[in-house]
Order: structure tokens, then sequence, then C-alpha cells
């Protein structure tokens, strides 16, 4: 299986691990889900509070928030921002870890060394995603190529459980990390200059490495479409 694919199979299993973790982590800490995402852009299905769209690389789990409606003060028990700061730090995390032990029970022991290797991988990496960044995406190219693809896709998953969990806002470590330096207060002097502040940073580490993807996968690309 060319390595463009396996990655792309890995991105969707760690979406529907992810984003379904989330959401059974939501109900288990008494939080409840407006919506579920499985994808971006046009909706293709939808059950219930489930969304299936048509681009099966991100999604989002949408919770009740006081911040995002308007409630009553009688409906705000369930909501996400009413709940304990121990609560709002781990609901993010419940995504990440989930998809970690999936890959952790393919890989075993060598799983854990390539997930605590995989956050200076990728800073390293969006510094220079000509350079290093091509070295790291040739080194998983010549793992695939003597591995199981069970093996290759739990890699993948690893490095995507890293990259969720690195403190950047709109990443999963970003949230709870917020979570507990906002302490349950809200509307502080230098919340918002923060969370731009690192939406930014999480921005140009993803831009960095879809640049270092692409330019990766293009020859790949190629050999696909004109054997």
């Amino acid at each position: 299986m060319p390595t463009l694919v396996q990655m792309l199979v890995a991105t969707m299993i760690f979406l529907f691990v992810h984003i379904s973790s989330l959401a059974a982590g939501a109900r288990m800490l008494g939080v409840t889900i407006r919506e579920v995402n499985y994808g971006i852009g046009p909706c293709l299905l939808s059950y219930g509070k489930v969304r299936i769209k048509a681009f099966p690389f991100f999604g989002t789990l949408i919770v009740k928030d006081s911040r995002l409606e308007v409630l009553p003060p009688e409906e705000v028990l369930d909501a996400f921002d009413h709940q304990p700061v121990w609560k709002q730090a781990l609901l993010p995390l419940t995504g990440p870890f989930a998809v970690l032990l999936v890959a952790l029970l393919i890989l075993g022991t060598a799983g854990w060394t390539s997930f605590l290797s995989g956050f200076s991988q990728i800073i390293e990496g969006a510094l220079a995603p000509f350079s290093t960044a091509q070295a790291a995406l040739n080194d998983f190219s010549s793992f695939a190529a003597v591995h199981s693809s069970s093996a290759v896709v739990a890699l993948v998953l690893v490095k995507l459980s890293a990259f969720n969990l690195l403190p950047f806002a709109g990443f999963n470590g970003g949230s709870a990390l917020m979570a507990l330096l906002e302490w349950g207060r809200q509307d502080l002097a230098w919340q918002q200059k923060m969370t731009s502040a690192l939406g930014i940073l999480g921005l140009i580490t993803l831009s960095s490495w879809l640049l270092a993807l692409g330019f990766y996968g293009l020859p790949e690309l190629f050999r696909i479409i004109y054997p």
C-alpha cells in the first residue's frame, strides 16, 4: 500500500476513534452533547446528533456551553463551562489518549517511545519543513517498507496523538492547558491574548507540516496517477 494511502487511512481511523472517544468522555463526565461531527464540509448523512461530512480529515464535538449559547440558570449544570476544572481539563484529553491506547496495543513499548519522540519531531519538522520534516517522512517511509500495514497505521496514530496534545489553541492539549490556567475564571485580561498567540503557533505548526507533506507526497502522487 502506498505511503500516502496509509497516512490517509490512519488519519480517518484517528478521526473516528478521536471524536468517538471525546463523545463518550462527555457522556461519562455528564456534559450534554449538542453535535458530533465526523469530517468537515457538506453533510452527507445525519443520525440524531451525529453528522457524517464530506471530507473525513477533521472533526468536532460541540457540547453545551453557556459561553456559546444563552442558558437559563436552571439549565447550566450539564454545561461544559460549569463543570469542575478537572473535568474541563480531562475531556479534551480523552480523544488523543484513546487513540494512543489503540496504537500502543499494536506497537507495544516501541509505540510509547515513538510517542514521546513525536513532540520534538513535530516542532523541529515544523521549523524546517523542507529538510528536517523530509528526513522524518523518509524515516516513516522506510518503516512502512518493512512493517505491516497495521503497524504503519499505528505509528501515524501515535504521532497524531502527540500532535493533538501540543499546548496550542485549537489543539486538545491547548484546550486542557487553558482550562487549568483559567481555573474556572472567565474574561481574564490575558486570556484572549494568550489564546490568540497559541492559536497562531498552532496554525503555523499545522501549515508547515501540511506544506512538508505536500512537498514530500508530490512524487508519490504522480506515481499513483501515472504508474
